[in-house]
């Protein structure tokens, strides 16, 4: 049963430690929120097209910031930079001190998993954070439109978006799971020159990310915006000669 499966590829992520960055620092997260509920706020590149196309009202880190501490004023609010801005390869930085005005702490050190390890809510505009966070059982509330919003899984404050009209059913996790994991995405295996299936690319991530924490490598996989960029191409084009040539055989 697929949902079953996307349960098995779920709970195989989590156990892993995976997220969209698995080159972070293992550092656990050592703020000090005393009683006070600890609400995270992953910073955005506030260039990106998923804000541009799914953001409501709220579409910076600082009009986040200043939604969320007016939701929840009672809470600790942790403010975690997007790591492509903290490295300098996006923009969209936001001064520490102007989110010190309404945040209790920046965070920029301790990898998502380790905050969300630490938080009782997360609020974002479109972050894949939160749908780290869905994952692993944490509440999310919702400022835009991602795609994982709208369901029935999180507490979406985005209101009159034209994006609802499409999303009137209700999901289960692992139903949403099995969507964007299984279903919509297609998974390259770049040592085999071939399509491998969302189970074998999950083992292979966690592979590498384990041998370059043994060894020197992940601070200088955080840099080199182009350099990136050009990796991601010459995999999407050996993937696509690969996909044209299967269809030739067929």
């Amino acid at each position: 049963m697929l949902t079953a499966r996307a349960a098995a590829l779920r709970a195989q992520i989590v156990a892993r430690g995976l997220t969209k960055y698995n080159v972070e620092s293992d550092a656990p997260a050592q703020w000090d929120s005393g009683t006070r509920p600890v609400v995270l706020v992953p910073g955005q590149v506030e260039s990106d097209a998923s804000i541009a196309c799914g953001g409501g009202a709220v579409r910076t880190n600082q009009a986040l910031l200043r939604a969320v501490r007016a939701a929840r004023p009672d809470a600790f609010v942790v403010y975690k930079p997007h790591p492509d801005v903290m490295s300098g390869n996006r923009r969209g930085r936001l001064a520490e001190a102007a989110a010190l005005r309404m945040a209790d702490h920046v965070e920029t050190r301790a990898s998502i998993i380790a905050c969300l390890a630490r938080s009782d809510e997360v609020h974002t505009i479109t972050s894949l954070a939160g749908f780290d966070a869905l994952l692993r059982g944490v509440p999310v509330v919702t400022w835009g439109v991602p795609f994982y919003a709208g369901w029935g899984l999180t507490d979406d404050r985005a209101h009159d978006h034209p994006a609802w009209a499409r999303r009137g059913r209700r999901l289960t996790l692992d139903a949403l799971t099995a969507a964007a994991l299984l279903l919509y995405p297609r998974y390259w295996d770049p040592l085999a020159g071939d399509f491998t299936t969302a189970e074998a690319a999950i083992a292979a991530i966690a592979s590498e990310r384990d041998r370059l924490r043994a060894s020197a490598a992940p601070d200088r996989l955080m840099r080199g915006f182009w350099r990136r960029q050009l990796r991601k191409v010459r995999v999407l084009v050996r993937a696509a000669c690969a996909d044209k040539g299967r269809l030739g055989r067929d």
